[in-house]
């Protein structure tokens, strides 16, 4: 993952974390991650996280679309 800091949070400090789907490939969804502070909405960090999706057992890569139209 890609993280691009902005700001720091002290301890204590409430935040807020937005996340979106930047994209989504064939085995792979990309997320962005925004974390704000919820005292004054400024944004601390940005992260970018690619997750795979795999069968378990196997370690196979499954197609994105495939494993998640199964689950509705």
């Amino acid at each position: 993952f890609d993280i691009e800091y902005e700001e720091s949070a002290k301890f204590g400090e409430h935040v807020i974390v937005k996340t979106h789907i930047k994209s989504i490939g064939d085995t792979s969804i990309t997320f962005l991650h925004e974390i704000y502070r919820e005292s004054d909405n400024a944004l601390l960090a940005k992260v970018e996280c690619v997750r795979l999706v795999m069968e378990l057992e196997s370690k196979n890569l499954l197609n994105v679309q495939q494993f998640f139209s199964k689950l509705v």
